[in-house]
């Protein structure tokens, strides 16, 4: 009987103890590791939602297995070291990490800026990406990623369905191991482009050089613009225009299929041999968006006069100016009434627009 009794009370002792996940809050800026970040007082655990109303920066490496890491408007997490996040993030404001991983979460979600010279998406059912990602080195493993923002990377290796619906910036290497869907009115920009799965193209790609192994290219009205080397080993069909700028002969080679439906630089996106550094001047700034009434547009990426306009869904210019100087130029919005708008930048280069809404 005694040995009955001291077992119950292990167990209402066991129960008195354990430790339930918590929301976790950051009330002052502060270390990761550092309980009086936080509120409650205590470092963040497992299963734990983590919301960033301060900066929080992270020393070491950090390896954590919560449930959610919010990061509202305004606010930073960062760290010189690697951040590995088994969970879900929801980041509205900024992650500034020097190697940064996101898996094991159902959704994770960009509608900030994510910098990271190593950032990969991996083990996650699903990442989509609003915002801004600046990343020397990006790589998707698991999950389906969406990109309805704005990739500036040197090197992107996808090994799971990508989705681009605006706009990849690859200054040097962009391999796409698995299947890449570039939508109508997108665009991928790279030196060099390896097409190792099914690529669909109904928007524009501009590279250096192509070399498409033995897999399908096909889309409705997607344009290709190669100034260098092609080389074809798979099967490209559809009604695709492909404008390659090399000369006859020089490193171009077609070892595979070309469908009699794809065209030959007709409406090609070739325009004026635009380079890799002209093209990344399309990816504009244009920020806070949601805005409550200012407007910065970031112009420092582009050069001679630029016309900036307002314009409503039905094409009325509601504001229109010209700037000469590369700088950040400010536009006050306050008087529109609520709504979406379309925010319109143009030079003699480049033609850019996006929509912009005002609370």
């Amino acid at each position: 009987m005694r040995f009955k009794i001291t077992l119950v009370s292990f167990v209402l002792l066991a129960s008195m103890t354990k430790t339930y996940a918590a929301e976790k809050t950051s009330v002052v800026n502060g270390n990761w590791s550092d309980p009086a970040t936080w509120s409650p007082v205590g470092v963040p655990m497992t299963e734990d939602t983590v919301i960033i109303n301060t900066n929080v920066t992270a020393t070491g490496i950090v390896d954590v297995g919560i449930d959610y890491l919010i990061i509202n408007e305004g606010f930073t997490l960062s760290s010189d070291f690697a951040f590995g996040l088994h969970g879900n993030l929801i980041n509205n404001g900024t992650v500034d990490v020097a190697e940064f991983a996101v898996g094991d979460g159902e959704f994770s979600e960009n509608e900030g800026t994510i910098n990271a010279t190593i950032l990969g998406t991996g083990n996650s059912e699903y990442f989509k990406n609003n915002g801004i990602i600046n990343a020397t080195t990006m790589a998707t493993s698991e999950p389906l990623l969406e990109n309805y923002g704005t990739i500036n990377v040197q090197d992107f290796t996808t090994s799971e369905l990508v989705e681009n619906h605006f706009a990849i910036f690859c200054d040097n290497l962009f391999t796409n191991t698995a299947k890449f869907n570039n939508h109508t009115g997108a665009a991928l920009v790279a030196t060099t482009l390896i097409t190792e799965g099914d690529l669909t193209n109904d928007g524009d790609i501009t590279c250096t050089t192509w070399t498409v192994n033995e897999v399908t290219v096909d889309g409705t009205d997607g344009k290709f613009c190669v100034a260098g080397c092609f080389i074809n080993s798979g099967t490209i069909e559809g009604s695709i225009d492909i404008c390659d700028a090399s000369p006859d002969g020089i490193c171009d080679l077609n070892m595979g299929t070309i469908a009699g439906s794809v065209t030959n630089c007709v409406g090609s996106p070739c325009i004026d041999n635009l380079s890799v550094e002209d093209e990344l001047a399309l990816s504009l700034n244009v920020y806070p968006n949601p805005t409550n009434g200012t407007l910065y547009i970031d112009l420092s990426l582009l050069e001679n006069e630029t016309t900036i306009q307002i314009c409503s869904l039905n094409g009325q210019v509601i504001y229109s100016t010209n700037q000469y100087t590369k700088s950040v130029y400010t536009i006050e919005l306050s008087d529109l009434s609520s709504g979406v708008y379309i925010c319109k930048v143009q030079n003699q280069k480049m033609s850019w627009q996006e929509l912009i809404v005002v609370n």
